[in-house]
């Protein structure tokens, strides 16, 4: 599991050189600090199948992300950067902006995104449910 958490005293920077998650990992974002939560990623972002995003606001429960009690538009409060691929497994859930600048987005079936998606490389969205919410970040080139 992978837990991330908003900054009180600035942003919830983070910063990795490539993610891998497992197939059935849980994402834990905890928004209940003053500002965002950004993650930034020189290589790959691979989630595997079944992912299960769980949004806390109060920083005490999460709640999945399709739950009535979480605003969407919480999600623009979320960034993903990647500077290589972002592969999203079948039936995962996904909360944020994701940004790939150089490489391709591939999003398997039956997958739910919140959020929003640009891929210079090109993107592959096979069989899922966007929702989409403007994001809070536009990235320069």
């Amino acid at each position: 599991n992978l837990y991330l958490n908003a900054g009180a005293d600035g942003h919830g920077n983070y910063y990795f050189d490539s993610i891998s998650l497992g197939n059935g990992t849980a994402l834990y974002l905890d928004l209940s600090g003053t500002y965002d939560i950004r993650i930034f990623v020189v290589g790959n972002i691979a989630v595997g199948d079944n992912l299960n995003v769980l949004i806390s606001t109060d920083g005490v429960t999460y709640l999945p992300i399709k739950d009535p009690l979480i605003d969407p538009q919480t999600a623009a409060r979320v960034y993903w950067e990647s500077h290589s691929e972002f592969d999203l497994g079948a039936a995962s859930n996904w909360f944020g902006s994701v940004y790939t600048p150089s490489g391709n987005l591939q999003v398997r079936n039956g997958s739910y995104l919140i959020g929003s998606y640009y891929s210079k490389g090109g993107h592959d969205i096979i069989a899922s449910t966007v929702v989409h919410v403007a994001p809070n970040y536009f990235a320069e080139d």
